[in-house]
């Protein structure tokens, strides 16, 4: 599979280069030139108006397009948003299931918390190792397992306790998912990765435990990442998007 097509531009301006970078230096595709040219012609001929081209135009048929990518029932089941925040506040969140739900503002009560306290979203709170665990368990077929984290406290209120050779355990549903973006350092063609620190700690669980896989990577290899230094098997894959460091 080759995607030249794709950067006949960067290619042409300069054909005697081999080009390897990955990074901060990849090689920008033909529509990026044919996007900046758009936006520059919408910004000079609407002016202020360009902004009810954007969203009346642009956004809708952009999500339009990804909702078919990823096969989703309806366009209107994306949201364009720098984090996870500006969904939970767009109202496109059911269910939150986390460890810590408080805000990062101390003085104001983020958009959770207003919605949470008018019950407009439902709120799950495990303990971050059970949390982990979870998810590992939906990628290894486990539908539920039992854990003595959380006993006693108002974590496990509702839920089945067991007491295996006289101790108490708590029993934790798996949490499989729909759809994971997971952050990785380098990715082959073949979708294979390697992590980097923190990346490790929910990166390969969450990507086992869901249908469709979006890593976000550092580097991009063309040739395979040698198998003793794969952490995650490009199996469990679905796309990559290279974004530098």
């Amino acid at each position: 599979m080759t995607y030249k097509r794709l950067f006949t531009r960067s290619l042409a301006a300069a054909p005697e280069r081999l080009h390897f970078a990955a990074h901060s230096h990849h090689l920008w595709p033909d529509a990026s030139y044919e996007g900046q040219l758009a936006a520059w012609d919408d910004a000079a001929r609407l002016a202020d108006h360009k902004w009810d081209r954007v969203m009346g135009k642009v956004w809708p048929e952009a999500q339009a397009n990804i909702a078919a990518e990823l096969k989703l029932p309806s366009p209107d089941s994306i949201v364009f948003a720098p984090n996870t925040h500006e969904l939970i506040a767009a109202g496109m969140v059911r269910k939150v299931i986390c460890s810590a739900a408080r805000g990062h503002d101390k003085s104001a009560l983020s958009a959770f918390e207003v919605l949470y306290k008018e019950g407009k979203i439902e709120l799950e709170v495990l303990p971050q190792g059970t949390f982990v665990e979870s998810i590992r368990a939906a990628g290894a077929g486990i539908p539920a397992y039992y854990t003595p984290t959380a006993f006693g406290t108002d974590l496990a209120v509702g839920k089945e306790v067991r007491n295996f050779d006289g101790r108490d355990y708590v029993l934790e549903k798996s949490i499989p998912g729909d759809a994971a973006l997971i952050r990785a350092d380098v990715a082959d063609r073949w979708g294979n990765l390697t992590f980097r620190h923190a990346q490790m700690n929910f990166g390969p669980a969450m990507a086992t435990a869901s249908k469709l896989v979006v890593a976000e990577v550092r580097a991009f290899s063309d040739t395979p990442i040698p198998p003793e230094q794969v952490m995650l098997s490009g199996v469990f894959v679905d796309r990559i998007l290279v974004v530098g460091a």
